[in-house]
This record gives structure tokens, sequence and C-alpha cells, in this order.
């Protein structure tokens, strides 16, 4: 049996690891946190208006319901962390590796890169249209301070609700911008990687994710427009649509998800194989014209010996008879 000589790869059918891999595999971590961080805003969202429905029958339990909304404030943050974290992790390994596929993987991850500054730049500007509208509506709501008493919260909160209204109306409308900017952004990372069907499940997942904020935003204006008429049922069915709102971010959220995997499992099995990095000869060199006309080389005259010179041949005198 002939032994492989040193050096030699038994696994040479299954591509290198990459930089994509590696930043595939963070990008689905991060997806795995902010599932958690999707089911444990659903139960905090549940388990705050079971405690608002119990303070309006028995005001007494207010303060024993603190305890357990900062325990799920706490763990949050810790998961929006961890998401922020390993998102970052992943999009920089991406895109430091953005050549390990070709040229036509390279320009998708540019203009993934690309969407993910118009991201930013949205957030940016929904938290200051949220806080000028928020400024405005409090200014213009002053006047609360003599018609209310401090036991009033609620008197206090309906007492600019028509400014909430227009927050909560641009908040959505960012929103959805937001949505499908981010789609944009993960269908771009893999599209060079997933088959057909997984294409589609991901334009899908484009759709849904992008009008989670939009059923969030109708959710919150519903409650406001009920606001007045404050009561057990009003929040049982506010829980109910809430709990819709989050399940319609969650099934998009999924998609990617399975969208990501895929296209990790195909690198990872060797399915789609890195391009082969070009050698120091076969790399592109600039070619830079000579100032100057560039003539031919002067050719070095090597010397011939000379042929051998034959020797004379004598006539003989014809014989004589």
């Amino acid at each position: 049996m002939a032994h492989p000589y040193p050096g030699y790869d038994r696994n040479q059918s299954r591509a290198r690891d990459t930089l994509t891999e590696s930043g595939l595999k963070s990008v689905i971590y991060g997806m795995y946190f902010q599932i958690m961080s999707f089911a444990l805003s659903l139960a905090m969202a549940f388990y705050l208006l079971n405690a608002l429905s119990s303070m309006l029958s028995s005001p007494q339990q207010t303060l024993s319901s603190i305890g357990p909304l900062l325990a799920f404030s706490a763990l949050s943050v810790l998961l929006l962390i961890a998401v922020i974290i390993f998102f970052t992790i992943g999009l920089f390994r991406m895109h430091k590796g953005r050549r390990e596929f070709g040229d036509a993987h390279r320009k998708r991850v540019d203009k993934a890169m690309t969407f993910v500054v118009v991201y930013i730049l949205l957030v940016i500007a929904g938290a200051i249209a949220v806080a000028v509208i928020t400024a405005a509506s409090m200014m213009s709501n002053m006047n609360w301070l003599n018609q209310t008493n401090a036991t009033s919260g609620f008197q206090f909160i309906s007492s600019y609700v028509s400014s909430l209204r227009i927050s909560i109306l641009v908040s959505g409308a960012l929103g959805v911008a937001s949505s499908v900017v981010v789609s944009l952004v993960a269908i771009n990372l893999v599209r060079g990687f997933c088959d057909e069907k997984h294409t589609k499940m991901m334009s899908a997942g484009l759709v849904v994710y992008s009008i989670a904020p939009a059923v969030g935003a109708a959710i919150s204006y519903y409650a406001l427009a009920r606001f007045e008429s404050l009561d057990a049922s009003t929040l049982s069915n506010f829980s109910s649509l809430s709990g819709f709102g989050s399940a319609v971010s969650f099934a998009g959220l999924v998609l990617f998800l399975i969208g990501f995997r895929h296209a990790y499992h195909r690198i990872n099995n060797g399915d789609i194989k890195p391009v082969p990095e070009p050698s120091f000869q076969q790399q592109w060199i600039p070619y830079y014209p000579p100032p100057y006309p560039i003539y031919p080389p002067p050719q070095q005259h090597i010397s011939q010996p000379s042929p051998p010179v034959e020797p004379e041949k004598k006539e003989e005198p014809p014989a004589q008879k």
C-alpha cells in the first residue's frame, strides 16, 4: 500500500476554510441570538400587559411586578449586545474575504456593505425624528401640570396621544424602510451560494420581514385609539395583536436563517469551492509606457569559422600514346 507524501491533505475535496465561511457562521449565531431576543421580547410584552391588567384591578401589586420586568430588560440588553457583536464580526469577515469566490460575489458583498451604511443612516434618522416629535409634543402639552395631579399618570399619557400617533407613523415608515434594507443585505451576502429554492425562500423572507414594522405600528396605533377605554379586555386584545406582530418578524427571520444555513453547508461540504488565488506571475501588474521610444537591442555578432578550403586539384597532362 502506497503511503501519501508528507503534507498530503486527505480532505482535498473539501473547500479550505475561508473568511466567508467563518463570517457566515458568525452571522448565523447572531440570528440565533436575535430569535432568542424576539422570544424574550414577546414574553416581556405579555408579562407587562398582564401586569398592567393587574394594576388596574389592584394597584397594590405595582411594586411586585418591577423585579421580573427589570430582569427581562437586563437579559434583553445582553442578547442585543450579543446580536450586534456577532453580526459585526460576520460582516467584517465576509467583507474581508469578498474576493474568495469570484468577482460576482465581490460585487454583491460590496453592494451589501452599501446597504449596511444606508441602514445605519436610517436608524439615526429614525431616532432623531422620534426624539424631535416627542420633545415637540411635550413642549406643546406642558399645561397638563395645571390639569392633572401626580397620581393620574394615564391622564398625562392621554393628553398628547395625537402627537404619539405621529411618532408611531414615522417610526413605522422608517421601520419598514430599515427592514427592506436589512433584507437586501442578507440576500446579497448569500445569493451566490443558494439554489433556486432557497433564493425564492429568502425573497419571501424579505416580504415577511418588511411588513413586520407596519404590523407593529398598526397595533400601537390601535392601542392609542382604545386608550380612553383602557380595561382588561382591551389589554387582552392588544396582547393578542402584539403576539401576531412578533410572530411576523419571527417568521421572516427564520426564512433568512434557513437560507444562511443552506449557504454555509454548501461551502462547508465543498459543493462551492473558492476561486484559487493567482500566483505572483499571474497577478495584474500595471504597465507604464516609457517616455522614450524603445529600440531593439543590438545583436551580438558571433564569428563563424570559415569553411575549410579544399586543396586545388592539379590537372595532370594527358597521357601520350
